[in-house]
């Protein structure tokens, strides 16, 4: 469950003049995963990385988020490809603020996941 303290302003999900927040978008996420069947998902470093990871009619969908101020490798195992990532990071802030639709469009595409280089405190969705 997400209790958000407000939806909108500094602190909700979405900000002055209407922006996005990228907490946002893994909210959108989130929600979609509801009633769907959870799947284990383990980190090797659970207070630096987090998993979570569902089962939808279409596939597997994972979501990844760096708990920390640095960047961080992380190697994907259990997953076969091809699948669609999108990552919500500071690098990503100008393209997803103004995108309410950012996760049903777009992504990139991997032939399999491997490892990825999540950015400080990026979140990334996987869908197989």
């Amino acid at each position: 469950a997400v209790t958000l303290g407000a939806t909108t302003g500094p602190q909700g999900v979405i900000l002055k003049g209407g922006a996005l927040a990228p907490a946002y978008h893994v909210v959108a996420g989130l929600c979609a995963a509801s009633g769907a069947p959870r799947i284990e998902a383990r980190s090797s470093a659970p207070s630096s990385i987090a998993a979570f990871a569902y089962k939808t009619r279409d596939g597997t969908v994972l979501w990844l988020a760096n708990l920390t101020p640095e960047k961080a490798s992380v190697k994907i195992a259990g997953l076969k490809g091809p699948v669609l990532l999108h990552a919500i990071s500071e690098a990503s802030f100008a393209a997803t603020s103004r995108n309410p639709h950012f996760l049903r469009q777009g992504g990139r595409k991997l032939a399999r996941p491997g490892t990825l280089n999540l950015a400080p405190y990026a979140a990334v969705r996987i869908a197989t």
